[in-house]
C-alpha cells in the first residue's frame, strides 16, 4: 500500500522486515568482527536452505526410528548418531543467529524462542537416565 510522503508516493514498510533490520544497533566493539561474519552467513539463502533441509532430514530420521527394535540394532544406533549430528547443526544455527542479531534481538522473535527450546530439549534427550 502506498502513501503520500514529501511530495511523492512512498510504499508502506514491509510487514516482515528483512533480517538485517532486526540486528541490535550498537554491538560490543570487540564482538563486531564476529557479528559481521555471522550476519554474512545468516543472511544468505544458502544458510536458510541448509537449515530447512536439515529440518526435513531430521523429520525423516525421526520417522525411521523403531522404538520397539533392540536399542543396539544398527539402524537405531545410526539414527542416534544422526540425531547427535542434527543437534550439533541446530546448535550452530542458534549460535550464529544469536551472534548476528545479539541476544536481546534474538529472543524478541517468538520463533527463536521455539528454536532455543527445541535445541535445549534435543540436548536434554541425550542425557543418561
Amino acid at each position: 500500500m502506498a502513501r503520500w510522503q514529501g511530495g511523492r508516493m512512498a510504499s508502506a514498510p514491509a510487514a516482515n522486515p528483512p533480517l538485517a533490520d532486526v540486528y541490535e544497533e550498537k554491538p560490543v566493539h570487540w564482538f563486531e568482527g564476529l557479528r559481521v561474519f555471522a550476519r554474512g552467513i545468516v543472511d544468505t539463502r544458502i544458510f536458510v536452505g541448509l537449515v530447512l533441509a536439515t529440518i526435513c532430514a531430521t523429520m525423516i530420521s525421526m520417522t525411521l526410528y523403531r522404538p520397539l527394535d533392540d536399542k543396539d540394532s544398527k539402524r537405531n544406533k545410526d539414527l542416534e548418531t544422526a540425531e547427535m549430528v542434527f543437534n550439533i547443526l541446530f546448535t550452530i544455527e542458534l549460535v550464529l543467529k544469536m551472534m548476528a542479531m545479539g541476544p536481546r534481538m534474538y529472543f524478541k522473535d517468538r520463533f527463536n524462542h521455539l528454536d532455543f527450546v527445541i535445541v535445549l530439549f534435543g540436548w536434554m534427550s541425550m542425557l543418561p537416565g
